[in-house]
């Protein structure tokens, strides 16, 4: 591409980048937003990351993250700029995969550490090995991040068939709900054939005009299946399990964030935890962590997991604890709740150090 040319993309990334902070009110700093300018790939800059962790986009095709997350991501990445290897991190958030995903976590773990003045390198020995080296004064740790794959989970697919055949039948219900300026969240418990959806959306739009706002009904299509509907700014209701949502786009080139006040109607779907494949994850980590020592023979390390139901994940990381490598000291837990699952002779200084990675 000619440079005139570049520098005119450029500088249309920056007038895009710069409306659309003053539409959704972020808070970026000029010269963080001139850095993500110049350095970061397009889709990080045109506004069309939607705010729901870890949806599926089914315009896009892509994986996408919060509002919040996007904002604290260019932050960090300025913040980081000196920092070895953060070139490489900025290349994985323009790939198109669930690897942008992955290494905004990486990402948000170092930062934390940067900001509480621990020295920071990304990948130190090499591919295969942990993501990060942290430093302190007296302290030195590597750490490897993995995060859960909800995609992954047997159900996903049957649940995203059903879910959208329901979304797909409820326009009438969802513009009497957006003529109310109210939305609505149904609920079940397992996953059903699609010639169930008709009769679950004919009963919801018979008996939605007796529904208190509010208040939790039962569904007679699908046993076991309820409704709520909620005044449209409200927290959501049905915070875990698989959703599903569809967000309208009223306006050509104006971003829509998706936060519940823009999902008349969200499917929600009972998923327990595939708590295999987070041991799975686990193990990995802890491979990875065995393998530095053969570069650093003294190397100790954590792990960092984010994953949902952090209880039953605790649980399971806790009794599966003594099969990971001898140099991993703890495995943090991120979730609803964050633990620290530590080795019974961790110290008290090093296991403050290790809660930075659970912080919020």
């Amino acid at each position: 591409m000619p440079e005139n040319e570049l520098d005119l993309r450029r500088a249309d990334d920056r007038a895009r980048l710069s409306g659309f902070q003053t539409a959704h009110g972020l808070a970026l700093k000029p010269a963080e937003a001139e850095f993500a300018a110049s350095k970061f790939h397009e889709n990080w800059l045109v506004g069309q990351w939607p705010p729901v962790l870890d949806l599926w986009s089914s315009i896009s095709g892509n994986l996408v993250i919060p509002l919040a997350t996007w904002v604290e991501i260019i932050a960090s990445v300025y913040e980081m700029r000196d920092v070895a290897g953060i070139e490489e991190q900025m290349r994985r958030l323009g790939i198109a995969s669930h690897e942008p995903l992955d290494t905004e976590l990486v990402i948000r773990i170092a930062s934390k550490y940067h900001r509480a003045g621990y020295k920071v390198t990304f990948e130190p020995n090499g591919e295969g090995c942990s993501d990060l080296s942290i430093r302190g004064r007296d302290f030195h740790l590597y750490s490897e991040v993995k995060r859960e794959n909800r995609l992954e989970h047997k159900r996903f697919k049957s649940v995203r068939r059903a879910s959208q055949t329901v979304l797909n039948t409820s326009r009438e219900i969802l513009r009497w709900l957006e003529d109310r300026d109210l939305r609505m969240e149904i609920w079940f418990s397992r996953s059903f054939p699609d010639n169930v959806a008709g009769s679950i959306v004919q009963e919801i739009r018979t008996r939605i005009h007796s529904f208190k706002v509010g208040r939790e009904q039962d569904l007679q299509a699908v046993p076991g299946s309820r409704c709520i509907i909620l005044p449209r700014f409200d927290p959501e209701f049905y915070r875990l399990g698989i959703r599903a949502t569809q967000v309208e786009i009223k306006q050509t080139g104006v971003p829509v964030q998706l936060a519940v006040h823009n999902m008349p109607i969200v499917v929600a779907f009972d998923a327990g935890p595939n708590l295999r494949a987070l041991m799975q994850r686990v193990r990995k980590a802890g491979k990875q962590l065995k393998k530095d020592s053969l570069k650093d023979p003294n190397a100790e390390g954590f792990i960092v997991v984010e994953t949902s139901h952090g209880e039953l994940a605790k649980n399971t990381i806790a009794e599966n604890f003594e099969n990971l490598p001898p140099n991993c000291i703890a495995v943090i837990v991120r979730s609803d709740v964050s633990t620290v699952v530590a080795r019974e002779n961790v110290s008290a200084e090093t296991f403050k150090a290790l809660s930075i990675a659970g912080a919020r």
